[in-house]
């Protein structure tokens, strides 16, 4: 069989909103201090570090843009014999030979793999475990997919200990009025570096 996938997706467009919010108001933070750098304003050029400025805001951009995408570098792949877990933003990457595995459990936060036929879960450490959270909730349909693949081999014990995938019941949409306020508070704030970028602008960049 061709090898399926077992992916990511980002819990809301408002937390992307949010992270885009975020990357716009640090930009143009950086755009005022890029001014103050190529204008050389008296006052404040002296105190600015242009190689350390330059490599913090850099990393901050790293990060935010990390987040952003972050759900899109973790991804399990599949099919009768292996699974494998890839983490392509660590470079890391595990193999589980399927044919060891005597029963699984799909919990609230992944699914854990075991070599024995009687587990306790409290107890018993799993061989291998696909998380359900990488900066981003797992695809409810794919692992149902896999629910249903080892359900269907007979050799496996497979339980199911939730009625909903973290990420898809109710006290998680309340995440978007938390994303929300973000989103207005960073763009309420942003009043401050336009209005700083275009003064800057307006009394050395545009020649008289």
């Amino acid at each position: 069989m061709n090898k399926l996938r077992i992916t990511y997706t980002y819990p809301t467009i408002v937390r992307q909103i949010m992270y885009l919010a975020i990357f716009f108001y640090v930009l143009l933070n950086f755009g005022v201090i890029a001014e103050i750098m190529i204008f050389k304003v008296e006052g404040y050029y002296e105190n600015v570090r242009p190689l350390m400025t330059f490599l913090i805001y850099l990393v901050v951009f790293a990060v935010i843009i990390a987040l952003f995408f972050g759900y899109k570098f973790c991804y399990s792949e599949y099919d009768a014999s292996t699974l494998t877990y890839h983490n392509r933003l660590l470079r890391k990457e595990k193999t589980l030979d399927l044919t060891q595995v005597r029963f699984a459990i799909f919990d609230r936060f992944g699914v854990k793999f075991y070599n024995t036929t009687t587990v306790d879960s409290d107890k018993d450490t799993p061989i291998f475990r696909i998380p359900f959270y990488r900066l981003g909730f797992v695809n409810a349909v794919e692992i149902d997919r896999l629910y249903r693949f080892l359900a269907a081999r007979g050799d496996v014990g497979v339980v199911k200990t939730y009625k909903t995938l973290i990420g898809y019941s109710n006290p998680w949409k309340l995440l978007i009025v938390f994303y929300g306020i973000f989103v207005y508070a960073f763009l309420v704030n942003c009043i401050t570096p336009v209005t700083a970028f275009l003064v800057l602008w307006q009394s050395h960049g545009i020649p008289s």
